[in-house]
């Protein structure tokens, strides 16, 4: 995804609520009916700016699944979300 106007904060940086909207973005709907996040880590690495390319990569681990955001494939940030089942 390429980061736009509207992901941007005062300070031209993509604002923190919008990379758990990418990680969001990358279940279903039927995926968040199904199962209730009961935590969420995310820890951010560096920064990025209107017209960088993300890429957000999951992988399940039991009832959690890890995440990280890149940008030109090094991790900007690093995440977990753990679900109820």
């Amino acid at each position: 995804m390429r980061v736009s106007y509207t992901n941007i904060d005062f300070a031209h940086h993509t604002n923190n609520k919008e990379y758990a909207r990418f990680i969001l973005n990358t279940y279903t709907v039927r995926e968040m009916e199904t199962r209730a996040i009961t935590e969420a880590e995310i820890k951010y690495l560096s920064q990025s700016h209107e017209g960088d390319v993300l890429s957000v990569c999951k992988q399940r681990n039991g009832n959690a699944d890890i995440i990280a955001i890149e940008k030109d494939g090094e991790p900007i940030l690093r995440g977990k979300f753990v679900f109820d089942r």
